[in-house]
């Protein structure tokens, strides 16, 4: 069994659920296109995939592995004859592909949002780039929840608790040495500019999108991104192979 088919195998433990999401992620973004002009419809159309989604992505990497001890199918998927990178590799692809097919929806809606605000089309390239520098970006996160649950089963105490002390200490890890490689690779291209920030809703109920002259370095962030989790999966296999009783 190789990469391609652990990757179709997550895939498929997690259909339905990518199904229900994927659905209510668009029912939001329906309902505010709906109730466009309400001082209440963003929340649905952009703050809740802005805050639901990343609570995803961080509960989806955790799962990723506690469900193997939970189901107890973890020596069976740390017996097969591939190394654990591979293992790691096709769980990650998985979490990266379903986070992909949930915020598309997401990202749509809250585009045509800013359209029916006739805002300038700059708006079109800030989107793009922010959405797929979101995906870089999510690289690392879904590899430090593996590193997490892996820290906690190699050490065998706190539970839940080790393994989010674990997984905050892995982000301010990755988020000192990315700095320190984006600074190192501020040669790359890419550097594409985000426009002035708009709001939406009314009164009291307003949310900001943007920093004025933002500007996001999309290629260094990817490289960066990838690097980063190069490291931590290798270091999550490497406590597999050395300390983790399956």
């Amino acid at each position: 069994m190789g990469l391609g088919k652990l990757y179709a195998k997550e895939m498929r433990a997690h259909l339905v659920e990518l199904i229900i999401i994927v659905i209510l992620v668009a029912a939001g973004e329906i309902t505010a296109h709906i109730y466009f002009g309400e001082s209440w419809s963003f929340i649905p159309g952009v703050v809740g995939p802005m805050v639901g989604i990343p609570i995803w992505l961080i509960a989806a990497s955790f799962a990723g592995l506690n469900e193997e001890w939970a189901d107890h199918t973890s020596y069976w998927l740390l017996s097969l004859p591939v190394r654990e990178e591979v293992t790691l590799a096709a769980k990650l692809l998985a979490v990266i592909t379903r986070l992909f097919l949930i915020s598309l929806p997401a990202v749509t809606g809250i585009y045509f949002l800013v359209a029916r605000t006739a805002v300038p089309l700059p708006w079109t390239t800030a989107y793009v780039t922010v959405y797929f520098a979101f995906l870089a970006g999510a690289l690392p996160v879904a590899t430090a929840g593996f590193l997490a649950v892996v820290v906690e089963r190699a050490v065998r105490w706190g539970g839940g608790l080790t393994q989010m002390a674990g997984f905050v200490l892995t982000l301010w890890g990755m988020e000192r040495l990315g700095a320190w490689l984006l600074d190192i690779l501020d040669f790359l291209p890419g550097m594409l500019p985000v426009p002035e920030p708009i709001a939406f809703g009314s009164g009291n109920m307003m949310l900001s999108l943007g920093t004025p002259a933002m500007e996001t370095p999309l290629l260094a962030l990817v490289v960066v991104s990838l690097v980063l989790a190069a490291l931590a999966l290798e270091l999550t296999a490497w406590l597999l192979r050395r300390w983790v009783e399956v």
